[in-house]
């Protein structure tokens, strides 16, 4: 049988093309049989940790990707790699830090090996940004998912996935869930009706073990459409809770922090802390919700210019404490986050100017006590993976 000249390049093409795949075939099933070892990494070495995600449109062609990376004292950095998922969040302990991943729970200890808990019956695909924290009264984790419109569109459906010892449990809520904090050994949750765009609700959320018992106090009726919280919520342990949120009224934007008291859970305040123009959307932007906390009867509060406010709890003053030095916001989203942890306050930001990240220690009164800079293999590591930042947690 013989071939013209157009049917012999067919016949080379096609079987370029069989040749290809089975080079391909053969690699992934290579790979998949003998999957790259895992880096140890001992969090007992790490003083930080910083978790990078893609979005969920990044993950329409493929599964994402997350970065969680381990920061050094020296500004080296050890580092583990898994699929997206959109704002989660790392859950602290003791000696244990937890990430959550869409079909299971990694954790990190000082024994090095990363440890995985299978969690296929509760996949989850987003969650809520900084929704994570533990109930030390009941040595329990917890971490809040965003998921889904119910079929019908009725209401919305939220995860909540928690830990005791190693044992892992998991229920959805009918609630679309702004913000969470611990009182004691309650979770309590912001709602919304993100159906209507109306109305906020604490929840109470009791864990039974193996079960959630959960109880609704509705706080108002008003329209939440242009609300945004940034922080979580806040208690003074004489059981007050506060949230700090933003709203626009007349083309100004008003920075208020919501008084709730949990006695008989309603609103019994709202006080304007900062004022905004519509120019300034949406630069002023708290960094993330863990920067705001209460220290000796004042909570103080970031605002996305890197200044630090405080309000004070009891005479309601509100002071500038300080400015972060050699910072001047630029953009939106650009590598910020404020920890605080044993009254002071640790800010982790990219500098544009030196390519690199840096991770840096304030007091009180304002002082820079420390300035590390990060090794530029984070840098790398992030560079051109369409990831975000959206946790910063100090480890030690």
């Amino acid at each position: 049988m013989s071939f013209s000249k157009k049917g012999r390049l067919l016949l080379f093409f096609l079987l370029l093309l069989c040749l290809i795949a089975g080079v391909t075939i053969y690699f992934s099933s290579t790979d998949s049989a003998n999957p790259v070892p895992e880096q140890p990494i001992d969090i007992s070495e790490s003083m930080a940790a910083v978790l990078y995600s893609t979005s969920l449109t990044a993950e329409y062609d493929n599964d994402g990707k997350s970065i969680l990376a381990f920061i050094h004292e020296s500004g080296e950095i050890s580092s583990y790699e898994t699929t997206g998922l959109e704002s989660n969040a790392i859950v602290k302990l003791d000696n244990e830090l937890l990430l959550h991943e869409k079909d299971q729970v990694t954790a990190f200890t000082d024994e090095g090996q990363p440890q995985h808990h299978p969690f296929e019956a509760c996949s989850v695909y987003s969650g809520y940004g900084q929704s994570t924290g533990s109930i030390i009264e009941k040595d329990l984790s917890y971490s809040m998912f965003n998921q889904s419109y119910s079929e019908d569109q009725s209401y919305y459906i939220s995860t909540i996935r928690w830990s005791i010892g190693d044992s892992f449990y998991c229920e959805t809520i009918e609630e679309y869930v702004l913000t969470d904090g611990v009182v004691g050994d309650k979770l309590y949750l912001l709602t919304t009706d993100i159906i209507e765009h109306r109305g906020l609700s604490l929840i109470e959320v009791d864990f039974q073990t193996d079960q959630l018992n959960v109880q609704a106090y509705p706080l108002n009726e008003e329209l939440t459409e242009d609300l945004l919280v940034f922080s979580k919520l806040i208690t003074d342990q004489n059981d007050q809770l506060y949230v700090l949120l933003s709203d626009y009224e007349d083309s100004v934007i008003y920075l208020k922090l919501m008084h709730i008291d949990l006695n008989q859970p309603s609103i019994i305040g709202e006080y304007v802390l900062k004022e905004y123009s519509l120019e300034d959307d949406p630069i002023y932007f708290i960094f993330n919700k863990n920067a705001v906390q209460p220290i000796q009867g004042k909570l103080y509060f970031p605002d996305g210019f890197g200044d630090m406010y405080s309000f004070h709890l009891s005479s309601k003053e509100i002071s500038h404490e300080f400015s972060f030095l050699d910072y001047a916001r630029e953009e939106y989203e650009n590598d910020e986050m404020v920890y605080i942890k044993d009254d002071l306050f640790y800010f982790f930001r990219y500098d544009e100017q030196e390519n690199r990240h840096i991770l840096e220690e304030y007091q009180l009164d304002g002082e820079r006590t420390k300035q590390i800079e990060i090794s530029t293999e984070l840098q790398e590591l992030i560079r051109n993976e369409r990831v975000h930042i959206y946790d910063f947690k100090m480890l030690d």
